[in-house]
């Protein structure tokens, strides 16, 4: 009668736990959340398969916390305690058959976490005294142990995510050296580029092998001698040509859903795989637009009394949307995040990355990419054809305006796009779900465009004797810059009060001086 108590008990703990635990606390608050583990397997009720999805939540966090604590005996032996409880919650579930959906879907995902962090345990082991891993130092040996694993290739991309990610790297901050990580580890990145940016055709085992082995068994008739001398029969006239096969990046992009596809572009920033993470990027921004352009076309619709659109969503034979034929939708504050972490990464990519040289003149493309291009622009294009990797990278260059700052050559056009996402950031109402999320992030981005830029801007000014000599644009970049890094520096409540107490002085002196507006700089020097 009183387990409702254990599971909000559990819950508390987690809520106060949780951000300890984020700040690096992991030592401290690792013996809560296996008192709550106890004390939830210790009831009938909360040991059922109904709150599985939570105890599993809590499962993966004690290993993280050992992780964390460089305990690698104890997290492999957390997660074996997990594999043991689902296992043997299978069993007692499959005393009476058949399964309900819905059970077997808790369970199979459950098993599907299991096999995650058994992969990313045998990965980071590199030998043969955990369950006999193979060696996994080359690109090969990781696909090898990705398909002992794991099995499914579409589960492939969160095994990488979950393996790279490191919750308490900065990734705006120095990139991390390829040449510093495990050989193990840098046979992972090899392995996830290959797969986001290679454009070969995965060709289909059925069409090749010569179908499945039920349709061998009940073919009419068996293969004669010449069937493979033959001539192909042509087309008829105006019959469409058979569309392309996806290519391998195509594919890994499609089973990694967007919630996946942030967090593997932010650690392909950090490692420096800059042409796999333009590809992501570029993937990430054209599933909003798509969004955009789908939620656009609905309100359409509903304003003038129109049918809506029909919905793209796969069902199993029964018509039913599980979890096992769809990705759980994330809530708008979710995708609000991920969109302004996708905005933030390519305008300071665009602004580091910016080179102020003349561009050389572009290659024809190989492989007949053009005329195929061609082909789909006259046909009108096929909404439900996902970009291919050329096509993600096309983007015109733009003509910028450059300035001549100590030291660097900056891009007007970059710069104001770099500020005006951090503005969008700084103008939402209350702490918005990006600075209550990824404070971390915003104070490295903040510090990216202070430092050397708004640094550079300010130096420039100094070394100008009065203001008509600057060039044009610098005092309104300047005054800019400073007033987004002082609002954010203040809705983060940054702890540097020194730098804090710099830029604010700054900014006021610009205001008074420069501009018509003293009660502004009256307002920030207070």
């Amino acid at each position: 009668e009183l387990a409702w108590l254990v599971l909000n008990g559990s819950s508390i703990l987690f809520e106060v736990c949780d951000p300890l635990y984020n700040l690096g606390f992991a030592r401290q608050v690792v013996e809560f959340f296996n008192w709550a583990i106890l004390a939830l397997e210790s009831l009938i009720i909360t040991s059922a398969t109904r709150h599985l999805p939570w105890r599993m939540r809590l499962y993966a966090l004690v290993c993280h916390c050992y992780e964390d604590m460089n305990m690698h005996a104890e997290s492999q032996a957390a997660l074996e305690r997990a594999k043991s409880k689902v296992a043997t919650l299978r069993a007692e579930e499959e005393q009476d058959p058949p399964l309900p959906l819905a059970v077997q879907n808790i369970i199979t995902t459950a098993e599907k976490d299991c096999a995650i962090m058994q992969f990313k345990y045998k990965l980071i082991s590199g030998s043969s005294s955990v369950d006999s891993a193979p060696a996994a130092s080359t690109v090969e040996g990781v696909a090898e142990l990705l398909s002992e694993c794991i099995g499914a290739e579409a589960n492939y991309p969160r095994a990488i995510i979950e393996t790279l990610t490191d919750f308490n790297a900065r990734h705006l901050q120095a990139g991390t050296e390829k040449e510093n990580l495990p050989t193990q580890i840098q046979a992972l990145i090899d392995y996830a580029v290959e797969c986001v940016s290679s454009t070969d055709p995965v060709e289909d085992e059925a069409a090749e092998g010569g179908g499945s082995p039920r349709s061998q068994k009940s073919s009419p008739r068996s293969p004669r001698e010449g069937d493979d001398e033959k001539e192909a029969i042509p087309d008829a006239e105006g019959a469409e040509p058979p569309p392309p096969k996806p290519s391998r990046s195509q594919i890994f992009l499609n089973d990694t859903p967007v919630t996946l596809r942030v967090p593997l572009a932010k650690e392909l920033y950090r490692f420096k795989s800059f042409e796999a993470f333009k590809i992501v990027l570029a993937s990430g921004l054209a599933f909003f637009e798509k969004k955009s352009d789908d939620e656009a076309e609905v309100k359409f619709a509903l304003e003038n009394d129109l049918p809506p659109p029909p919905s793209n969503e796969k069902t199993n034979l029964k018509g039913v949307i599980t979890n096992r034929t769809k990705y759980e939708e994330p809530d708008e504050d979710t995708l609000k995040v991920l969109r302004t972490e996708l905005d933030l990464l390519q305008a300071l990519f665009d602004l580091e990355t910016y080179d102020p040289s003349p561009p050389k003149p572009e290659d024809t493309v190989e492989g007949g990419d053009e005329e195929n291009a061609e082909e789909e622009k006259k046909s009108g294009g096929n909404e439900d054809v996902p970009l291919s990797t050329v096509e993600l990278l096309k983007t015109e260059a733009p003509k910028l305006t450059h300035v001549e700052l100590p030291g660097m050559t900056l891009p007007l056009e970059l710069f104001n796009s770099f500020c005006a996402v951090l503005e969008r950031i700084a103008g939402m109402r209350g702490t918005g779900p990006i600075l209550e999320h990824r404070s971390d992030l915003l104070v490295d981005a903040v510090m990216k465009l202070y430092a050397p830029y708004a640094v550079a801007l300010l130096k420039k000014m100094e070394e100008s004797e009065s203001v008509n000599d600057l060039p044009p644009y610098v005092l309104d970049c300047t005054v800019r810059a400073l007033q987004v890094v002082n609002s954010l520096f203040t809705r983060l409540d940054v702890d540097d009060v020194l730098l804090r107490a710099e830029v604010g002085l700054r900014l006021s002196l610009l205001l008074a001086d420069f501009t018509d507006d003293p009660h502004r700089s009256v307002s920030v020097l207070r």
